[in-house]
């Protein structure tokens, strides 16, 4: 793997990944094997579902008659806290009594001040999209030096039409005040709650 999302990073050797809706990445492939058919798969994640993409790699010189033969990777991630327990079947067949996650976490005080083992402040990966798993979450480093209201967004269309979305604002000092009269949230919420309390009950 050489770049990410448009940016170098440092290369790292990798013989699957994970990728998101929206991310790019660029690699390289090593072709030092002997002459042959390989395999190159996509496999989505999602339950329920067997969804693969296949493609072949053909070294020149190999029989275009003969299938590859490479058996499919088989990937798992960690979550935050994961109970030792049976395989989870993610299609939907384990069994629920055996299969689960506890998401409980544990609080370090020596974490506190921006202490976090392991964060790369010096050279960090630079990417437009990140991944945040469920229960997790994301530590991001913006440079405020292009003034305006940006829109941060889950990439799947449901997610942020559903309310995953939130604004940057970093041009306060450039927005005009608003005009006189100009009705905000807490005014319409207030004459909201004066109007019900002048409602009788009913019985």
């Amino acid at each position: 793997m050489i770049a990410t999302d448009g940016f170098d990073i440092e290369p790292q050797i990798a013989d699957a990944f994970i990728i998101n809706a929206r991310e790019r990445y660029d690699f390289v492939i090593t072709a030092n094997r002997t002459v042959d058919n390989f395999y190159i798969r996509a496999k989505t994640l999602e339950i329920n579902r067997n969804t693969t993409a296949e493609a072949i790699l053909q070294y020149h010189g190999d029989d275009q008659n003969v299938q590859p033969t490479s058996v499919p990777r088989h990937c798992t991630a960690d979550d935050r806290c994961v109970v030792g327990t049976s395989n989870i079947d993610c299609r939907g067949g384990t069994d629920r009594a055996n299969s689960w996650c506890n998401n409980a976490t544990l609080s370090n005080p020596t974490l506190a001040n921006g202490n976090v083992p392991g964060m790369e402040l010096l050279k960090p990966v630079r990417k437009d999209t990140i991944i945040v798993p469920s229960g997790g979450y994301v530590i991001t480093r913006i440079k405020a030096d292009n003034p305006g209201v940006w829109f941060l967004h889950c990439h799947i269309e449901l997610h942020a039409n559903d309310g995953m979305a939130m604004l940057f604002n970093e041009s306060f000092p450039h927005h005009l005040s608003p005009p006189t009269g100009f009705l905000i949230a807490i005014v319409i919420l207030t004459t909201y709650h004066h109007h019900l309390k002048q409602q009788p009950l009913h019985q």
